[in-house]
């Protein structure tokens, strides 16, 4: 078998020479000699388009072997021993693309967020109206559970207390009021639970959207709508799951620190500021939680928020909280803004109001698109939607394995 080959590499072949196959390097990583700082596989016959960088970890996908570009020759048996040590450790085709090593600067995180809302706004706006119909589904099983609290007389209740010059303690409200009879059974919660429910899972649903979306624009891959949106939805089992973790864990730690207070009630300086600051840092350790359960690898995905944030702690707090002050400070513009121009306008009043509902909602994913950035950053090994996290060794670094579900 001979392949012809053209020279344009390090070494001195002959445009119509012909190469002895027996000859060859066997397969394995070698520098690419289109790109120095690249790995790319050779497959014993032909240069495959398979590359990593030369700083990669290793991954162990199941190769597709291209075939041989036109404009390539095999490596030399120097490039095989320089790269011995790399080929040790591939088994076969590359990782992803690996994330920076430097996080990126706020206005960058922006940029990048808005730019990103501009581009997919029809997509994301989507996944703002699936939270919004969440949401009203909660404000439905309220209302019907108040209602059957209340034996039908909520709405009764609620007009005696908006009314103008209310006094709860005239004589007449206070009859009635002392003559409401309340009902405590299941059935009563049940509209309220299902709806709470609904609303967890469509905001779940509608932050996993704009998370892939977001993951497609940063790898430049093209990920259909609906593809997204496949992967979104299968994500949101595991997004409640991490909240209900959460739930327990601020539960078991309030508990605990309420058990130290009474048993010593000094302790209380300490707690006390501790607890607190639990409530400042943990929505920012917790948020790379979520964000590994909407696009990262399985296993834990607390464990591995905690994991991404013990090395860039002060950097991933200080971006998550500018981009919520700024985005909190954005959306109240809005509706100030939005109320000014339609105080004198009645008939503008509902429109107005939607819209800023919908505007407010997209700006809702200003930091889950910011945090995807952060994460990309900071997840070494660009783990997003390509492997599964196996830490068993006890390394922070572990192991990316290849899984199906991405």
């Amino acid at each position: 078998m001979f392949i012809v080959t053209p020279c344009w590499y390090c070494h001195n072949v002959d445009e119509n020479s012909t190469i002895d196959s027996t000859s060859l390097p066997p397969a394995a990583w070698h520098t690419d000699p289109e790109d120095e700082t690249q790995y790319r596989y050779w497959d014993g016959t032909a240069w495959t388009e398979h590359r990593a960088p030369r700083y990669a970890k290793a991954s162990a996908t199941a190769p597709d072997f291209g075939t041989m570009p036109s404009n390539s020759v095999p490596p030399s048996t120097a490039d095989s021993a320089n790269d011995s040590t790399f080929s040790a450790q591939v088994t076969s085709a590359p990782v992803a693309p690996v994330g920076n090593k430097q996080l990126r600067g706020i206005g960058e995180l922006l940029g990048y967020a808005f730019q990103t809302l501009g581009a997919k706004w029809s997509s994301l706006l989507v996944g703002a109206l699936v939270a919004l119909v969440g949401w009203a589904a909660f404000f439905v099983g309220a209302v019907w559970t108040l209602s059957l609290l209340f034996k039908g007389e909520f709405g009764e209740v609620v007009d005696r207390a908006t009314e103008p010059g209310f006094d709860a303690e005239d004589p007449v409200h206070e009859a009635y009021f002392d003559s409401l009879e309340f009902d405590f059974s299941f059935e009563v919660w049940v509209p309220v639970v299902l709806g709470l429910l609904v609303s967890w899972a469509a905001v779940s649903f509608s932050h996993n959207l704009a998370a892939h979306i977001a993951l497609s624009r940063l790898r430049e891959a093209s990920t259909g709508f609906g593809n997204a949106c496949a992967r979104a939805l299968r994500r949101v089992p595991r997004h409640m799951g991490m909240g209900v973790q959460v739930a327990l864990l601020y539960v078991v730690m309030l508990f605990a620190f309420s058990m130290i207070g009474a048993l010593l009630p000094l302790s209380l300086i300490v707690t006390i500021p501790v607890f607190l600051l639990s409530l400042l840092a943990g929505p920012s350790i917790l948020s790379m939680g979520w964000l590994v359960a909407s696009i990262g690898p399985k296993g834990w995905s607390l464990k591995r928020g905690f994991q991404l944030n013990r090395r860039r702690f002060w950097k991933i707090f200080g971006r998550f909280w500018l981009a919520m002050i700024i985005v909190v400070a954005a959306g109240g513009v809005i509706g100030v803004a939005i109320g000014i121009f339609t105080a004198n306008v009645p008939v503008l009043w509902i429109p107005g109001q939607i819209a800023g509902t919908l505007i407010n909602a997209l700006l809702g994913f200003v930091p889950t698109i910011a945090l995807v950035a952060i994460y990309f950053d900071a997840a070494d090994d660009t783990e997003a939607e390509f492997g599964h996290w196996d830490s068993a060794s006890g390394s922070d670094e572990g192991v990316i394995k290849p899984w199906p579900d991405s």
